[in-house]
């Protein structure tokens, strides 16, 4: 299948799973479930927006009489007459209706009083009941991610908790006795293993319970189970994935009861790709090569991953044009090709990085995105648009993009520069 009916198939599987209400302190990231209504105005009265006086709007008096002090925090309703008025704080409450506020700036204290130098009428400073919002209004929408803002919002609101998703609980196996592991010696024949560090960095701000295990190659499924308990909800295996005579893991999730769905997609890097169901559980087989599990991430186990949280958000492909030519695409399969891209003033300017084959990682240092180049793809010349998907080392704002290390510019525009590029 290709990438569309594979994500498809994944989706259709991945579950929501069960909500759980947690206090505001402990529900920073999570997935909101419910939507969140006001059940009261806000600000909730009329207060004083500066330091300063409060008199009637319409009172012309020359010399006003200081009857009252109000302090943020303090209710002191009452009626003012023409001639007076009270002295308040940033914050404080307005003791009745028909009221401005003079700011402190304005005015003239006397004894027991004070002269403006402004009319009242000609001043406002008061921000009035409601105008942040109304009762009812809904204040953070369901599958909105709960950031700093947000939970905020919530508290100013009066709510002290939030009915958000339970935290995915990931288990990553990595098979594969050619790997040493990186602080131990390398023997003839063996390369490093850069998946567990990889998968555990692209793990790191994820809103996910993640665990991770190193197996040998020969699998055995007895001993994967002692791991692999009710608890789980996402498998990933790393290694072992295509047809090989030591690729074990198709055997393996079969043998612990998940029922594979997909058996290679017609995408590169990534062909070899597995996935499974096994009630509400599901499991990846990653290609062992370093860029394909990259890629895989991003296309398949990414959007899985927030499927289980209950956001169904679909790939967000952007189109952006060639900073340098690309060649012709490979028949008979797609490619997603790691892939540079920055903010023009006409647009997103995308550079294909060049790599040798699925084991390179090298484009890795400067990728902050992927360029889809689709089964068959003709040769594409410099400023020809295509499309592309950011991964989350591009921090994207309504449409606009701020790389996530600002001292990297320099590298990625000489990235742009001095790579050639390729379609592997």
């Amino acid at each position: 299948c290709d990438f569309e009916e594979a994500l498809r198939c994944i989706l259709q599987h991945s579950h929501p799973l069960p909500a759980e209400r947690l206090p505001l302190a402990g529900a920073y990231g999570r997935l909101l479930r419910e939507d969140v209504v006001a059940t009261e105005d806000f600000p909730p009265f009329d207060r004083s927006a500066m330091d300063g006086w409060a008199a009637r709007a319409d009172d012309c008096s020359e010399i006003f009489q200081v009857v009252d002090e109000i302090r943020a925090g303090e209710w002191k309703p009452r009626t003012l007459k023409h001639g007076e008025a009270v002295a308040v704080a940033t914050g404080a409450a307005l003791p009745c209706n028909g009221l401005v506020v003079v700011p402190q700036e304005e005015g003239v204290p006397e004894a027991n009083a004070v002269r403006f130098r402004i009319q009242p009428g000609h001043a406002k400073y008061i921000r009035r009941r409601g105008e942040d919002w109304k009762a009812g209004t809904v204040l953070v929408c369901k599958r909105s991610r709960l950031n700093a803002g947000a939970l905020a919002m919530l508290a100013q609101a009066g709510h002290c908790s939030a009915l958000v998703s339970r935290l995915p609980r990931v288990l990553h196996l990595v098979t594969g006795d050619e790997l040493a592991a990186p602080d131990a010696g390398r023997e003839p024949g063996q390369v490093r293993d850069v998946n567990s560090v990889l998968i555990s960095a692209l793990m790191r701000n994820r809103t996910a319970k993640f665990v991770q295990r190193r197996l040998p190659e020969k699998l055995d499924a007895a001993q994967v189970r002692a791991d692999l308990d009710d608890s789980i909800d996402m498998l990933l295996v790393s290694g072992g994935a295509s047809v090989g005579r030591h690729d074990g893991t198709a055997l393996l999730l079969e043998q612990l009861g998940f029922t594979l769905h997909i058996r290679g997609v017609l995408a590169r890097p990534g062909r070899p790709l597995l996935f499974g169901s096994n009630g509400h559980r599901i499991a990846f087989g990653l290609p062992g090569n370093p860029l394909a599990h990259w890629v895989c991430f991003y296309m398949y186990v990414l959007p899985a991953l927030r499927a289980l949280e209950g956001a169904h958000t679909p790939l967000s492909f952007l189109n952006g044009r060639l900073a340098a030519s690309v060649g012709a695409g490979a028949p008979g399969i797609g490619m997603f090709i790691p892939a540079a891209a920055i903010a023009a003033e006409d647009g997103w300017l995308v550079k294909a990085l060049h790599w040798n084959s699925s084991g390179d990682i090298t484009p890795l240092l400067h990728a902050n995105a992927l360029l889809h180049r689709p089964a068959g793809a003709k040769p594409l010349p410099a400023g020809a648009v295509v499309q592309f998907l950011f991964s989350e080392e591009a921090t994207i704002h309504d449409g606009g993009m701020t790389e996530a290390h600002g001292e990297n510019k320099t590298e990625v525009h000489a990235h742009f520069r001095h790579r050639p590029s390729t379609d592997g």
